[in-house]
């Protein structure tokens, strides 16, 4: 992997939780979203992605297995987030990880990297080709890389492959999308995360 600009840059340039919420709101208070492309299609996904996060930041609920491991956790993770407004799966995983981080200070910390504004970093992280967002990308306290994960859980992405397979049409394939993040409660993300720090050997 050969990056212009180092992690820490990168770091550096992230935005915090509450800072990249206040954007998307004034933004949509001026009838726009994240990235140079605005349409009302856009525009559309960016409030109802805005409603989900927000519903998300109120009714979240850790995983016990979660939040004890990460009790016993010896080390300090940065969490780059690279998302946009308009992306209905960073709405359903992005405020979760947010939350975790909010939870355990000592141990996790969130930034938010807009995809758009710079596609040097997303293209290090390609899924099947593409620059499929959200994408976390795991840092260690030296700006070391750990590990990624995104744009979804494993099951997940792999129902989604499936459902591109059958060329099911965008609406039926997000309703589906953000019925089965409904049903899980954000469960498989946190056990695949789990899963993921444990891996880092920190």
């Amino acid at each position: 992997m050969i990056l212009e600009k180092n992690f820490k840059y990168w770091w550096e340039r992230g935005m915090q939780w509450d800072a990249y919420k206040e954007l998307l709101d004034n933004l949509m208070l001026e009838g726009k979203t994240t990235g140079e492309q605005q349409s009302e299609e856009l525009l559309t996904y960016a409030k109802m992605n805005l409603q989900r996060m927000k519903r998300i930041d109120k009714s979240f609920k850790e995983d016990e297995q979660f939040r004890i491991f990460l009790g016993g956790f010896q080390g300090k993770i940065k969490v780059l987030a690279i998302t946009e407004g308009w992306c209905g799966d960073a709405s359903q995983s992005v405020p979760v990880v947010a939350n975790i981080a909010k939870n355990h200070a000592d141990k996790l910390e969130l930034k938010v990297i807009l995809r758009d504004e710079d596609t040097e970093l997303i293209d290090q992280f390609l899924t099947n080709g593409g620059r499929s967002i959200p994408k976390f990308i795991f840092l260690g306290e030296n700006n070391q890389l750990l590990g990624n994960w995104g744009p979804r859980p494993k099951v997940l992405q792999e129902i989604f492959i499936e459902m591109k397979k059958n060329n099911l049409p965008f609406d039926e394939l997000s309703e589906k999308l953000h019925s089965w993040y409904g049903k899980d409660k954000a469960r498989t993300i946190q056990s695949e995360l789990m899963e993921l720090i444990k891996s880092f050997n920190l």
